[in-house]
């Protein structure tokens, strides 16, 4: 940068100063095994389905005590080592139709399915469109429209049954009458409460994604009918939530409605890292506004459905109490659905929360599969053991550092 024939001096060198230090809230270990799972349960779903569609999937999990981000993966994903020296390879990522470059957790939007209905429940239970005791009966067609045409199905037929009851065995008749009877705009309240179609926090790149409702589409009002309502009540119609929010979602119910800031950064200490700069405090963001009476029935039915007779049941004899709700998204045409869970254990004293989603994969057998896989190696510390307790520079695994 200097000029032809122009002394040089040293002292005009100017250094950049030495960068601060990120440690990230990531568990290392964590982090290792959910990438392992999510790997083997997408590549599972894949060659179930064939070639068809491209099956992705995305999860994150939570500390429920601070909202800290204690993994995250998207899938598929690449080798940032082998993009950025090796041009074919980059070729090959950049241009493959199932997208590895593409954030599918922090920033894909989805339509949710049932992982919905306990915000749904927790809303109605308040606006009190519902109580506790309320009975919706199920004979598998909801008939509130059949004279104009429109009479959408449940998955079973369930006769007379309360909240948790059609938690436990995500009864779509008892959501579609009950998201009616709520509102969609009490409904949309409540959902962004819990973080759903929010910015809830996190310091890189996240979708705000989108709910369902008459704010979020072209004709606002004018352009909404009741039956928009009855479908965004179990997940569908125009929600678009990323699974960091599903996941911020599941640990606002497990933290008794108080919703913090989700975040990745632990602290910030200067180059040396013996001095910190900046440490990341728990910071209240929303309080949901539910009774304690409504929130206790809403984790009631959660808790029921991972036990026997629930859609998550093969959580029943699992060592650890958890609560869950699993999700089956219908995508369109003859695509295949997409499987999700969101769930926080242990369900009395909820520690982590999670939320994923394995795009296309028809068969919740693989999303519980990588739920699983998380609470074994949290709980248990199953498949934690290849990985070491402590990283090169010296820090622990809960604290992934960045310079």
């Amino acid at each position: 940068f200097f000029r032809k024939n122009q002394p040089f001096f040293p002292e005009m060198m100017k250094f950049p100063p030495p960068g601060n230090t990120v440690y990230l809230t990531i568990d290392a270990r964590l982090q290792r095994v959910l990438s392992k799972a999510l790997e083997e349960n997408v590549t599972g779903a894949q060659a179930a389905i064939g070639p068809s569609e491209n099956v992705t999937g995305a999860a994150v999990v939570l500390n429920v005590d601070d909202f800290s981000v204690l993994a995250a993966q998207s899938y598929p994903s690449y080798d940032l080592t082998r993009f950025m020296e090796d041009d074919d390879y980059k070729n090959q990522i950049s241009t493959d139709k199932s997208a590895p470059m593409y954030d599918y957790a922090f920033n894909g939007g989805y339509v949710i399915g049932s992982t919905i209905k306990p915000a749904v429940a927790l809303a109605a239970l308040q606006e009190g469109a519902i109580t506790p005791s309320t009975h919706i009966t199920c004979n598998h067609v909801y008939t509130r429209f059949a004279d104009t045409g429109y009479a959408p199905k449940c998955m079973g037929t369930h006769g007379s049954i309360d909240v948790k009851t059609a938690l436990q065995k995500s009864c779509n008749i008892f959501f579609y009458e009950t998201g009616y009877l709520t509102g969609i705009s009490m409904l949309n309240e409540y959902w962004r409460r819990l973080g759903l179609g929010e910015d809830v926090g996190v310091e890189i790149s996240a979708s705000e994604g989108k709910i369902a409702g008459p704010d979020n589409r072209e004709g606002g009002e004018s352009n909404w009918r009741y039956g928009d309502t009855v479908a965004a009540s179990i997940g569908q119609s125009d929600n678009e939530i990323t699974i960091l929010q599903m996941a911020t979602y599941c640990a606002t119910i497990a933290n008794n409605g108080v919703r913090l800031r989700t975040h990745l950064v632990d602290k910030i200490t200067n180059y040396d890292r013996d001095t910190v700069i900046e440490e990341t405090q728990p910071e209240v963001v929303a309080e949901l506004g539910v009774s304690e009476e409504n929130l206790k029935t809403v984790q009631e039915g959660m808790r029921m459905v991972t036990t026997a007779g629930g859609t998550g049941r093969v959580f029943a004899d699992y060592g650890v109490a958890i609560a869950g709700k699993t999700g089956t998204a219908q995508t369109g045409g003859d695509k295949p659905d997409h499987e999700l869970f969101i769930g926080y254990a242990p369900y009395d004293d909820p520690e982590i929360a999670i939320a994923l989603i394995v795009s296309y994969s028809n068969e919740s057998k693989w999303s519980l599969d990588v739920a699983r896989q998380i609470f074994d190696a949290y709980f248990y510390g199953i498949g934690m053991e290849e990985i070491p307790e402590t990283n090169a520079d010296g820090t622990t695994s809960s604290q992934t550092s960045a310079e």
